[in-house]
């Protein structure tokens, strides 16, 4: 990559020579893998030389030019390159509680403790509860039996007569077929960033009936015991 007009590394065919032995060298080789009874160690080889008494420090050089090289390691291996994590716990979220005047819709939260969801009812009769909403991975969503058989609708216009489904497959296809597709979701949510957040709660617990109540000064509760979890 350039900067401004000058190119601060450039590749050319060069007259240089290794003197003599003991060179240092940057040496480079994919990650061991592994196999069916054991491990896989790649060969490594060098990649650069940096003969001597050309830098005035050239354990300094060699360790800056590794260490960039490391940071860049998933231009040159496959394997190096981030592992997209599935989409699922909202780590950022996590529990709150809520209130609403029926078991269905709770109107406000998330709040910090069963105390304020309870005075964010203001008095009124209604129901709290302990939920989340965690984020949701498309992959979770995708089916490949789901896709064929839609493929299949799709195409109806290209069937004949008695004409079997077009795009049918062994059940080791389609299972095939889902695995790549869940792990493409996945790849493609995760070098987009994408949050899918759903409306509903995904999972809850201490949920319970208040009785009405007389008024109370209430105070700032409700209002301090919101939690941000955008």
């Amino acid at each position: 990559m350039s900067t401004g007009e000058h190119e601060y590394f450039t590749v050319e065919p060069t007259a240089c020579t290794v003197p003599k032995r003991g060179a240092l060298a940057i040496y480079c080789g994919d990650a061991p893998r592994r196999i069916e009874g054991g491990t896989s160690f790649s060969l490594r080889a060098p990649l650069l030389l940096i003969p001597q008494d050309m830098f005035a420090d050239e354990a300094d050089i060699a360790s800056k030019v590794a260490r960039v090289l490391n940071e860049n390691s998933h231009l040159f291996f496959s394997s190096a390159k981030p592992q997209p994590q599935p989409a699922g716990k909202d780590d950022g979220g996590g529990w709150g509680w809520y209130a609403g005047s029926d078991g269905e819709n709770y109107h406000t939260g998330p709040l910090a403790s069963r105390d304020h969801a309870v005075a964010a009812l203001y008095g009124e009769a209604g129901y709290i509860i302990e939920a989340r909403q965690d984020l949701l991975p498309l992959s979770h969503y995708v089916d490949a039996e789901d896709i064929l058989d839609r493929a299949d609708e799709c195409a109806d216009d290209m069937k004949g007569d008695g004409c079997e489904p077009i795009f049918e497959a062994t059940p080791e296809q389609v299972a095939d077929l889902d695995a790549r597709l869940k792990r493409s979701c996945d790849e493609w949510q995760a070098a987009h960033g994408l949050r899918f957040k759903p409306c509903a709660f995904t999972a809850s617990r201490n949920e319970a009936w208040i009785e009405a109540i007389d008024p109370i000064d209430l105070g700032e509760a409700c209002d301090a015991g919101v939690v941000d979890h955008a």
